[in-house]
């Protein structure tokens, strides 16, 4: 595969016209575990200016050559993998539709001359739409992403346009068309300690323009004191006795964590404390403008990065930092979330985040663990109130095999 690939790269067609690079095989890692997906970093402009993005503020983009590039890198670094995905980011890269239109057919005819299929997906603010997006995404079956921070009063606080005038309008005209084309699309929400008493509010707003899945994810944890907590167990109690109403009316809505928790108390309470479960610098990889492989986006601020995997073009791949990436948690340390009720449903946090937080990959930040607590009791509470009752709803999402049998005994 490795010399298939070599050989491959050596046609002039995959040559960059202005700095004349071509991909380099020593660049694909050959120890770990396989590369499945990537981040596509395509630019970093932004027509926003979020108050908590942690992205590098620059005006670079990526040049259609290198995203051509590095979709040939992922279907070689994939090796034996059928199913390999390109998740397109930013900045806003809807700001790259016209290359979006040219690399997703080529992305499609080459991972198909290789026996592979590839999925496209798109994280986006949904300020940037038109009906030309929209059936080029049907066409294609591109899946949506969404950022939305909730209500107007919680979106707007942090998410606006650079000169401070609010998005929230422009996305209650463009939400429902994508929805119309994706209706699966999730709404992610930045949960903060000043947009927290919002939750609940932004959750019947968010199922008002039609979202069915919703993930409410809280960040900067540094700035969470023990009134926010308070308020974020409120708010999301209130939300969790919305969901149990909404399975009891037959009605299916998916919401982050709780999602998972049941999966998880289902499944036997599986713990998940070991290595990170998001698959950053494992299964998963960011490219960014450059061609520079990282773990995840988060990763990609610091250049100078000891975290920096390579290059698609060079062959110096950093085995050193991802190996470390695909080592479990110490000992002393899994010793730590042994007898935590968070166990079931907690992974140890954003790698990358962690990094930033306490300096280590695997060490939370006390309030993202208290957090992470708070959910877990309402969690089980939800699951044990609707399992009590073998809500229908409730058990086919959660129990199938189970709920299948009860079916077929009551027939």
């Amino acid at each position: 595969m490795i010399a298939e690939a070599t050989a491959c790269h050596r046609n002039p067609s995959y040559r960059r016209s202005a700095a004349e690079r071509i991909i380099n095989s020593d660049s694909l890692p050959v120890v770990g575990t396989t590369i499945s997906s990537i981040d596509l970093d395509l630019t970093v402009k932004c027509n926003l200016d979020c108050d908590y993005c942690f992205k590098e503020k620059t005006n670079k983009d990526m040049s259609l050559a290198t995203a051509q590039d590095a979709v040939v890198w992922l279907i070689f670094a994939s090796m034996g993998v059928k199913k390999i995905y390109v998740n397109m980011i930013g900045g806003e890269p809807l700001l790259k539709f016209d290359m979006i239109s040219r690399l997703v057919p080529f992305a499609k005819r080459r991972a198909y001359q290789h026996n592979k299929l590839i999925h496209f997906g798109i994280t986006t603010n949904g300020t940037i739409m038109s009906q030309e997006i929209l059936d080029f995404w049907k066409q294609w079956g591109i899946g949506f992403h969404t950022s939305i921070d909730g209500c107007p009063p919680a979106h707007d606080r942090h998410r606006h346009f650079r000169d401070g005038s609010p998005s929230s309008s422009l996305l209650e005209r463009n939400i429902p068309k994508i929805l119309a084309v994706r209706p699966n699309t999730t709404a992610r929400a930045t949960i903060l300690p000043d947009t927290v008493k919002y939750m609940a509010r932004s959750f019947d707003y968010l199922l008002n323009m039609g979202y069915r899945s919703v993930a409410f994810v809280p960040g900067s944890f540094s700035e969470w004191d023990r009134p926010n907590m308070d308020e974020f167990r409120e708010q999301f109690a209130i939300i969790s006795q919305r969901m149990i109403d909404l399975f009891r009316k037959g009605s299916f809505v998916r919401l982050k964590f709780f999602d998972e928790g049941c999966k998880a108390i289902a499944e036997g309470e599986k713990s998940r404390p070991g290595r990170p479960a998001c698959g950053a610098g494992r299964g998963m990889v960011l490219i960014d403008v450059n061609g520079d492989i990282w773990p995840c986006h988060r990763w990609s601020k610091k250049r100078e990065s000891e975290w920096r995997l390579g290059s698609i073009y060079d062959s110096d791949f950093n085995y050193k930092a991802r190996g470390f990436i695909n080592t479990s948690k110490s000992e002393e340390q899994l010793a730590a979330c042994q007898n935590c009720p968070a166990l079931f449903i907690c992974a140890g946090g954003c790698p990358a985040e962690n990094l930033e937080n306490t300096g280590s990959i695997f060490e939370r930040h006390p309030a993202g663990c208290e957090l992470a607590i708070i959910l877990a009791g309402l969690i089980r509470r939800f699951h044990d109130t609707l399992f009590a009752e073998k809500n229908p709803s409730f058990m086919k999402a959660y129990y199938k095999s189970s709920y299948a049998t009860d079916e077929k005994e009551a027939k």
